[in-house]
């Protein structure tokens, strides 16, 4: 049992951070900005060597983990950090990618040579970044903050003195700049806002665009266009983690799965319409009573589950079937018949009035496929 729970915490975690590679992946350096960002470190090195004075620094060979209240980082990591703490600050440098969740991030001195991700309450830069894709309550870019390329953060204030070498997307109702007439962001701006914010000349170097939270505008065909990507891309995606977890975790399940009968398909059909209707009224009467409301919260839970899996269920049972039918074999030749499956279904579920019907048909035959063969045990043949 330990080691399943080991095994499904690894296999969120793996899904977490190959998502956020996925969403939120950027270029390589070219030649130029690379050797302008070895200056920029040797600069901040040779100020870190004075004040240290002979002290040997420390490092880090490896990607970084740390969960903790407070997390200090005044070493070298040669690689990416993940960080989980209350106060997170980093005085040294990071080789890769810093990840941070947190009550507060600060970067005083430090170095980041690639980007950082971040969720935080408070951020507070003092230092040099390549990247920030952020989401906090306040976000300052101090004096000595230094962002090479471009900022995109969503937050309820923003106050920038420091320096972003390129742009900046700003979703914020609160947009400030330092005192001084000088380009804090050298590209163009880009903000998201209920009302426009009055922007000095002097503050930013290229365009300033502005776009009314609330708007309802027309959508392009080229936005439109994007959006359908984007869906169809995140469907597929999402699909492949579903199917390599289930086979890594749980393949008697797929096999049970991909072995249904008609008969067994139309009654997990059936079970998919019976559910909903199942659970509203147990949960009405458990709702009546004090002990039964932790039960309505939890069943909530698993039927939101259920409900967000189904496409991928259905795509694997479909997968499976595909996989009969041509006499294919092999475990990654399945996972490439589901993928198939599911941009079918994906296909057909677009379709304008019969798209919504079938994709309502699909919700229901995935949950009731999953009821079905979670409960479902083969009974063992005894030979006399």
């Amino acid at each position: 049992m330990l080691k399943t729970k080991l095994r499904i915490l690894l296999s969120i975690f793996l899904v977490l951070i190959v998502v956020s590679s996925y969403c939120l992946a950027t270029d390589e350096l070219g030649t130029q900005v690379q050797e302008e960002v070895n200056q920029l470190a040797e600069a901040q090195s040779e100020v870190q060597d004075e004040e240290q004075e002979g002290e040997e620094l420390d490092w880090t060979n490896t990607d970084l983990y740390l969960a903790q209240d407070t997390v200090i980082i005044s070493n070298v990591v040669d690689g990416n950090a993940f960080v989980i703490a209350d106060e997170v600050v980093v005085t040294g440098e990071i080789g890769g990618d810093l990840f941070v969740i947190a009550n507060k991030l600060i970067i005083e001195g430090g170095y980041i040579y690639s980007s950082i991700f971040t969720c935080a309450k408070e951020i507070t830069i003092n230092g040099v970044v390549y990247d920030i894709y952020a989401i906090s309550n306040d976000i300052n870019i101090g004096k000595n903050g230094f962002v090479y390329r471009d900022l995109k953060a969503v937050t309820s204030q923003i106050k920038i003195e420091g320096t972003i070498r390129r742009d900046a997307y700003i979703s914020s109702s609160n947009i400030q700049f330092g005192e001084e007439e000088q380009s804090y962001i050298e590209g163009n701006l880009h903000y998201t806002s209920n009302n426009q914010i009055e922007i000095p000349e002097t503050a930013v170097g290229g365009e300033v665009k502005y776009t009314a939270a609330n708007s309802t505008t027309n959508k392009t065909i080229a936005n439109t266009i994007l959006s359908y990507v984007k869906d169809f891309v995140q469907t597929i995606f999402f699909t492949f983690i579903i199917a390599l977890i289930l086979l890594w975790l749980t393949p008697k399940f797929v096999e049970r799965v991909g072995t249904m009968g008609v008969a067994k398909a139309f009654a997990s059909l059936g079970i998919g319409f019976a559910a909903p209707i199942a659970f509203v009224i147990i949960a009405l009467l458990l709702a009546l009573s004090i002990v039964g409301v932790p039960l309505v919260v939890c069943g909530t839970f698993v039927a939101v589950i259920l409900a967000y899996i189904s496409f991928s269920i259905v795509s694997i049972f479909f997968g499976k079937l595909l996989a009969k039918l041509l006499k294919v074999e092999g475990k990654i030749k399945f996972v490439l018949l589901t993928l198939l499956t599911s941009v079918i279904l994906w296909i057909i579920s677009q379709i304008p009035i019969i798209g919504g019907i079938f994709s309502f048909l699909i919700c229901l035959f995935g949950i009731g496929t999953t009821l079905v063969n979670v409960v479902y045990r083969e009974e063992e043949k005894i030979e006399k």
